[in-house]
């Protein structure tokens, strides 16, 4: 009897797990082609990776205080195996990489109109 509680717990989280968007069909389809230990195998190693990478990114964006904010707030829900709020954060990292890129673009182009102009010497320095 146990068992079948068990194992219909099982169907019933992983049903949830899609229904609320954090797993997709691909996930399930892993897991009947190749068995719940590689699927957990490459999450682990997923979410080690992308620890890494948001990490270079946060070091990359030194300066960037709001896309260090979100790729600090996705290091720790990774942390805490907390996918859902990972993946809103990296929906707010993504508009923050968005912005910073749309700022800064209008930044340069503005140096490289105004540089020609001004001499060393000219250059406020903050």
């Amino acid at each position: 009897m146990e068992f079948r509680q068990s194992y219909q717990q099982l169907i019933t989280t992983r049903r949830t797990l899609v229904d609320e968007g954090i797993l997709d069909g691909f996930f399930l389809e892993l897991e009947n082609l190749h068995g719940s230990e590689y699927v957990e195998e490459t999450l682990n190693l997923f979410i080690n990776k992308s620890t890494e990478h948001i990490a270079t990114i946060e070091q990359e964006f030194f300066g960037a205080n709001e896309v260090k904010n979100e790729t600090n707030k996705i290091i720790e829900y990774l942390n805490q195996d907390n996918i859902q709020g990972a993946k809103v954060s990296l929906q707010e990292l993504k508009k923050e990489l968005d912005t910073l890129k749309e700022k800064m673009n209008a930044y340069f182009e503005l140096i490289r109109q105004v540089q020609p102009a001004i001499k060393p010497d000219d250059e406020e320095s903050d």
